[in-house]
């Protein structure tokens, strides 16, 4: 009788304890927005510090940038010390895990939010299927965009003999706290990048919102230099007729 007793009062109490739990996640947060229109998820992307990097990262690579000796002497290897010695051979992948992680955290920051806006903006019962295909190809843009960022910060140059073999950057292509990804090669990053754009350049927007919003000529534009750093470019073919080397040459993908 005594465990029959037991098991109805422990029911009651998680039943109430849900019931207590929902009233309070039903609770609209102050001073939050929750995202549940398309206009909210179009917001997102014209939120300014995802498009903001600390520049300590790359400034210190330039030979017009100096550095008091008592940051470097005597202290221990740090994000800037590795940048402004040009210290190749010692990893920077312990700097990024935790505490001020630079541009590497900043970027993945930005990652999670168009991942968000990407699972879940075709839910949404608002905006046409036009505007979501846009929004979903500004995110996607702006996600290869920032993988690209972090790969020619954090990896090496792309190599064809060795790509295929050189650990690279993490890809995430959903919002998920949990999941810890595992590093791709130099070659698979670079793969990922050009599906991306690739799949996403038409849907852009010859004239975006604002300049928060990827345009048509970013993603064309940022599919080029994508070539460029894997060495990848197409070699210019002059038209058919054309005598004279300064006859305006075309380039086909």
């Amino acid at each position: 009788m005594k465990k029959h007793f037991l098991h109805i009062a422990i029911s009651a109490a998680l039943l109430t304890g849900s019931s207590a739990c929902n009233k309070y996640l039903d609770v609209k947060p102050e001073g939050k927005v929750l995202l549940t229109t398309f206009d909210d998820y179009n917001k997102v992307i014209n939120f300014s510090s995802l498009h903001l990097y600390p520049d300590a990262d790359t400034r210190y690579l330039s030979d017009w940038s100096a550095l008091n000796e008592v940051a470097i002497i005597g202290r221990d290897p740090s994000l800037l010390s590795i940048t402004y010695l040009f210290q190749e051979n010692l990893s920077r992948f312990p700097f990024t895990a935790t505490g001020d992680n630079g541009t590497y955290g900043k970027a993945y920051a930005a990652i999670a939010r168009y991942n968000l806006i990407l699972q879940n903006i075709d839910k949404i019962t608002d905006g046409t299927p036009g505007q979501k295909a846009r929004l979903k190809a500004e995110a996607r843009t702006l996600r290869a965009y920032q993988h690209f960022l972090v790969l020619n910060l954090y990896a090496k140059p792309y190599n064809p003999a060795t790509a295929s073999g050189d650990n690279a950057i993490c890809i995430k292509k959903e919002f998920d706290l949990e999941t810890v990804e595992k590093p791709v090669t130099v070659a698979q990053a670079y793969d990922f990048i050009e599906t991306e754009l690739r799949q996403s350049v038409n849907d852009l927007a010859q004239f975006p919102d604002n300049a928060f919003h990827p345009s048509k000529a970013f993603g064309f534009g940022l599919l080029a230099k994508m070539h460029l750093y894997k060495g990848s470019l197409p070699k210019p073919k002059r038209p058919q007729g054309s005598r004279s080397p300064s006859t305006t040459t075309s380039m086909t993908w």
